[in-house]
């Protein structure tokens, strides 16, 4: 499964997708005459950072890790161990199947009774 990027702010989480159905649940209460209605208590914006901040922490700013010349050393030396032991296991098995070979194109041996 492949998830992308959700960014909001600061925030950088994965994608999601709920597949739902919403409900919502709404309660009212009638004001006695001559209330006032009390004031709103809003927080403040998540998305209150610049436009600058935001673009710091993008997957596409933060870029792709680079690999050090040591890592891509010890790489083709493991790679190649990998080949060698690879040959080594191949060179075996027709050292074992070649004698298995040879006996098929003689004759057996006459059996005695």
């Amino acid at each position: 499964m492949v998830r992308g990027w959700h960014v909001q702010g600061l925030a950088v989480r994965p994608d999601h997708r709920m597949i739902a159905h919403t409900g919502f649940l709404l309660t009212a209460r009638r004001l006695a005459p001559g209330a006032v209605l009390p004031e709103l208590k809003r927080r403040p914006s998540k998305t209150e950072f610049s436009d600058e901040d935001v673009e710091i922490w993008t997957p596409g700013a933060l870029g792709e890790r680079t690999v050090s010349d040591k890592a891509l050393r010890k790489r083709v030396r493991a790679a190649d161990a990998a080949a060698e032991r690879s040959r080594a296991g191949e060179t075996a098995e027709a050292d074992a199947s070649a004698p298995a070979a040879e006996s098929a194109d003689t004759e057996p041996p006459p059996h005695g009774g």
